[in-house]
């Protein structure tokens, strides 16, 4: 058993207190690195598919607003298709299965925001998504050849 295997086997149970703690490292983390990171893509994106330039204030907060609603819908297909919230290990496709549906919602909430159609909107959000999964494939090939040069 690696030490990796070892440290998650020695896992004790969360307190109140460590998931409190947990929970504030995660939004801050979030609120200080993520979010601003996601604004200027959403920003990047406004301005090429749909020609706008907004303020950095007005995308930062309209991303917040796309996390909550995410998160909430997250939570919401988990419980909807398994009953419960995952426990460790336990593999989740909830948010496969439910990725229309927020796409669409997020559509709509940067169409309402910043006054496009629909389907520029769809761009938009388009763009911002695979601006997302390009920068998480580099990171984490980053890491994977990190991980092969540590170890």
């Amino acid at each position: 058993m690696n030490d990796c295997m070892l440290l998650f086997a020695q896992a004790k149970p969360l307190t109140p207190a460590s998931l409190f703690g947990i929970i504030l490292f995660v939004l801050a983390v979030a609120f200080l690195i993520g979010i601003p990171i996601a604004a200027v893509i959403l920003r990047a994106s406004l301005k090429w598919f749909a020609s706008l330039d907004v303020g950095f204030g007005h995308a930062y907060w309209v991303i917040f607003l796309m996390a909550i609603i995410s998160n909430v819908h997250h939570i919401l297909f988990r419980l909807a298709f398994y009953g419960s919230l995952p426990e460790r290990g336990e593999p989740d496709f909830s948010g496969l299965y439910g990725f229309p549906i927020i796409f669409c919602l997020q559509s709509l909430l940067i169409g309402a925001q910043f006054e496009l159609s629909f389907l520029r909107a769809c761009l938009v959000q388009l763009g911002t998504f695979l601006v997302v999964l390009l920068i998480t494939i580099v990171v984490m090939a980053v890491f994977f050849i990190f991980a092969l040069v540590v170890l």
